[in-house]
């Protein structure tokens, strides 16, 4: 009898102590899956704040060029003045144009 006790401890201790191997492994797995998973995490971040870094100098690259490319207020205030000189010159043609059809009119109404 003393001897299936000591089989019967020794099949149940065998049984634990698989258990707990197992188990250990089953949980090492998922921590090094975990631990995967984070550095596929700082991969990706890594890679997007390469991103953003990249992005952001183009926009200041670009903020650059369209203040030197755009029209600054003395620019506007000179094209204004041309347009209102071309306009008040217009109206000056026009009133000698007014006066030549003028004459015209005369010598062909006698």
């Amino acid at each position: 009898m003393q001897d299936a006790i000591t089989w019967f401890a020794l099949v149940a201790s065998l049984g634990s102590v698989t258990s707990f191997v197992t188990f250990w492994f089953r949980i090492g797995g998922r921590l090094q899956s975990a631990n995967d998973g984070a550095d596929a995490a700082k991969t990706i971040a890594a890679a997007a704040l390469a991103k953003v870094d990249l992005l952001s100098s183009q926009l200041s690259e670009f903020r650059v060029e369209v203040a030197r490319d755009f029209a600054s207020a003395n620019d506007l205030k000179d094209v204004e003045r041309r347009l209102v000189s071309a306009v008040d010159n217009l109206g000056a043609r026009f009133d000698r144009m007014a006066e030549r059809l003028d004459r015209f009119l005369d010598r062909h109404s006698q």
